[in-house]
């Protein structure tokens, strides 16, 4: 409409009595947020609390930005704004408006609206026996730790027990996924000092920040080094009560599948083939059942080990692993086999994409350990996966 750049675009929230706009806030400390209010306004003679958001980037040195325009904004550069509903409001349902605006350029866009749908009070309390988990991984990063705060307390009224964030002032436990990520459970400096240990992926490539997976079994300078890294990683971790180990990897790609010749030889023992001229690509056309087989061994060799190391390293925190539903698929594309885990791990975990069949083939395996499942739930959509 006009040829300007402006630096103070705007979103407008109009709320009806009895709601209000509890804060904003990025993530990753991209933006300044900002919630102000800015005047009354009136809808079919509803009197309305009108509020503004701003959004400010900073240069190098400090200096104020423009936002870019993109088609495309990655669910990291959003913005999370919280309303608050108060317990003695008369309506169950009352219509929110919201649009963008720039003072500077005397432009707002029309008003959107929705539909504001007002539950009953969550008032529940802490389950005595169930885990409940939640795994919001944008919360984590979210700028404003008050209001972090806040829907972590509104979680923990709905019966969440446990939550992925690093703080434990909300009524939460927390816990923490590890995973081999040089940012999380980090084996790179070990593989630094020890390339010689370090495993082959399929395409025959050394990993720099993995070690194979048959040293991590029977090295005790490895078991050494897990050990330590272990008690630092949960200081970092700030002391979650519970880890998750998430395992979703295709048996011939996991960075536990390892094709060096202590494993190649080792296969080979245990398939009952001969070893000479077995490559990574005659192991995955012409003996991937059995290669199948082997790897989810291995999988659970290396988890009974974590589970070990965590509990004696540290005694209350619980080890579960994450991942598919029992299955031949599961034991294929995850490397998991759930019957191979019962009774090394404290809990079962898995996911939301279940069929019958598969349910109560993991239930069959959850003997001794408890098996926990998973729900997506979409929280805009009320009936989001429970219809």
């Amino acid at each position: 409409i006009w040829n300007e750049t402006v630096d103070d675009w705007t979103m407008y929230w109009e709320l009806p009595e009895g709601m209000a706009l509890v804060g904003a806030s990025g993530y990753y400390k991209l933006y300044e947020v900002t919630v102000s209010e800015c005047g009354v306004v009136f809808h079919e003679g509803r009197r309305y609390t009108r509020y503004a958001v701003g959004v400010v980037t900073r240069g190098p040195n400090g200096e104020r930005k423009g936002l870019p325009y993109r088609e495309k904004v990655r669910s990291h550069e959003t913005i999370a704004c919280v309303i608050h509903v108060d317990r003695e409001v008369a309506y169950d349902e009352a219509l929110v408006f919201y649009y963008m605006g720039s003072a500077a350029a005397h432009a707002v866009e029309v008003p959107n609206c929705f539909t504001a749908h007002i539950l009953p009070e969550a008032s529940g309390e802490r389950p005595a026996r169930l885990i409940s988990q939640m795994w919001p991984g944008w919360l984590h990063s979210l700028d404003e730790a008050e209001l972090q705060r806040k829907l972590m307390e509104a979680m923990a009224a709905c019966g969440v027990t446990e939550i992925a964030v690093k703080r434990k002032d909300a009524g939460l436990d927390n816990f923490a996924l590890l995973d081999f990520n040089s940012w999380n459970f980090s084996l790179v400096e070990y593989v630094k000092n020890h390339p010689e240990e370090a495993a082959i992926d399929f395409q025959g490539t050394h990993y720099d920040d993995m070690i194979c997976s048959m040293r991590i079994l029977e090295n005790p300078e490895v078991e050494e080094f897990l050990r330590r890294t272990l008690r630092n990683w949960y200081e970092k971790n700030q002391r979650p009560t519970h880890v998750v180990f998430d395992y979703e990897w295709h048996v011939r790609d996991s960075f536990f599948s390892c094709y060096c010749p202590r494993c190649v030889a080792d296969f080979a023992r245990f398939a009952g083939v001969e070893a000479e001229d077995l490559t990574s690509q005659r192991i995955n056309e012409e003996f991937l059942p059995r290669w199948t087989e082997y790897c989810n061994h291995r999988v659970a060799e290396l988890c009974a080990l974590f589970g070990k190391l965590i509990h004696e390293e540290l005694p209350d925190v619980r080890f579960s692993v994450y991942s598919g539903y029992q299955s031949e698929r599961t034991k294929l594309i995850y490397g998991i086999d759930w019957t191979l885990l019962d009774g090394k791990v404290d809990f079962m975990m898995c996911g939301y994409g279940r069929n019958e069949k598969d349910l109560h083939a993991t239930q069959e395996a959850s003997r001794v350990s408890r098996l926990v499942t998973g729900e997506l739930v979409l929280p805009d959509d009320i009936f989001s996966n429970f219809n």
